[in-house]
């Protein structure tokens, strides 16, 4: 019994994927113990670290693997456009703690395995050329769009609830500061308050601002990393507003009716387009039905009066 090419080249993805978890999982292991054991102060002092007790799963296998292959990532893939993906990921407040190379280092986990799917699938098929060339690509491609066709979608989906959410904490954070609290301690209190993506972008603004960044600069980069056009008209008011000495109640109030205005605005928008988009499910599915049975009968005289 001969092995064929996908039973190699599924034997060779296996052996590398083994030979990757040894690696990462040694030389996580080895830092590991070194942590436990040496102390900065005194080398000689063994120290009782923390346990494995209470990490998970992710923590003991999965985070050093990605931890390794994110830094051959930073080496390999240019950094404009790790830039571009790191940007990305901003957008969506880095979830799960995300980096660029870990996430280049999954599309290409994930591309790798769906050609090693494709072949297997090839094989075992029984396909001959060309699908047995053009299942895999498919699937392969598939690995390489996926992963980024759905992290701009669950970004576009983020920047909708922000921007939904906007006016209502907009009118909960003017009347916080009407009441005679701080702009931070209003803010404060609308990002506990509610639990979604604004919500967390406003904690994550206090952490800043907390960690001794200026509130202007803090702002300044909440609208760049969100890229949402309403949030970044809100950062825009608020520091002229300080800069000014103007009052803070009033613009978070101008800037509130601001954004439901904008927001009915895009409503109207999407109404008038709706006749648009409706045009072409009615010429592609309702009008070749009507024709059908319009002149259907029609057709059937004309055939019965020719024979």
């Amino acid at each position: 019994m001969t092995l064929s090419t996908y039973q190699i080249f599924g034997g060779l993805v296996t052996g590398l994927g083994f030979l990757v978890l040894v690696a990462a999982l040694t030389s996580r292991s080895r830092n590991l113990l070194q942590e436990r054991l040496v102390d900065e102060e005194d080398p000689k002092k063994v120290v009782v670290g923390e346990d494995w007790e209470g990490t998970s799963i992710r923590q003991r296998i999965f985070s050093p693997i990605a931890e390794l292959a994110s830094g051959v990532v930073n080496k390999l893939v240019p950094a404009a456009q790790l830039k571009d993906i790191e940007t990305t990921l901003s957008n969506l407040g880095n979830p799960g703690g995300l980096t660029a190379g870990t996430f280049v280092a999954l599309v290409v986990v994930l591309t790798v395995g769906l050609l090693a799917l494709g072949l297997l699938v090839s094989s075992f098929g029984g396909l001959t050329p060309p699908l047995s060339i053009v299942v895999p690509v498919v699937f392969a491609l598939g690995g390489v769009m996926y992963p980024r066709i759905k992290l701009q979608r669950l970004a576009k989906n983020r920047r909708k609830e922000i921007v939904l959410s906007l006016p209502d904490m907009l009118d909960l954070l003017t009347i916080c500061v009407e009441a005679g609290l701080t702009i931070d301690a209003g803010i404060r209190e609308i990002a506990f308050a509610y639990d979604n993506a604004l919500a967390l972008e406003f904690r994550r603004l206090l952490n800043e601002i907390n960690l001794g960044r200026p509130r202007d600069e803090a702002l300044a980069l909440m609208a760049e990393r969100n890229a949402v056009d309403e949030l970044s008209s809100l950062s825009s008011a608020v520091i002229q507003s300080q800069r000014l000495g103007s009052g803070i109640g009033q613009t978070l109030r101008v800037q509130s009716e601001e954004v439901r205005r904008l927001r009915r605005q895009k409503a109207e928008e999407s109404a008038q387009r709706a006749p648009l988009k409706m045009l072409f499910p009615m010429v592609l599915c309702i009008f070749p039905a009507i024709f059908l049975v319009l002149l259907g009968p029609a057709v059937v005289l004309v055939m019965s009066s020719a024979k």
